[in-house]
């Protein structure tokens, strides 16, 4: 699972800009972060 946060992290982490290093260690709450922003 961490190879896949990490990959989430770059596509989702490079398009907010700071979202990579929180999701980091959650990728969960990325994907939340995302949803809820959107």
């Amino acid at each position: 699972p961490k190879a896949e946060g990490k990959q989430f992290g770059g596509v989702y982490g490079a398009g907010k800009g700071g979202f990579y290093q929180t999701n980091k260690y959650q990728p969960n709450a990325v994907i939340k972060s995302v949803m809820v922003r959107k």
